[in-house]
């Protein structure tokens, strides 16, 4: 799947490359920047017995080094 966020700081304007970081609970660091591919890792089976549910988070630092961290759901599978 293709993810894409963005992030704005007061200061330092429109956030972009490393300053923009992807990870999820189940795979790790997904990757940087705005936009990234990524295949989400899943158990076999269908979504309602097993599905993988990964909490996908982006991670904006500004030039400051403050931090903020944006969190969503996505679940797995193959549905039934």
């Amino acid at each position: 799947i293709t993810i894409t966020g963005e992030a704005t700081d007061p200061e330092d304007g429109i956030l972009s490359g490393a300053s923009l970081e992807w990870s999820s609970n189940i795979d790790g660091l997904l990757g940087t920047g705005n936009s990234i591919q990524v295949i989400l890792s899943s158990p076999a089976g269908p979504i309602c017995e097993s599905g993988a549910t990964h909490e996908i988070s982006l991670k904006a630092t500004d030039s400051d080094g403050k931090e903020v961290i944006v969190t969503i759901i996505i679940r797995v599978g193959i549905i039934c």
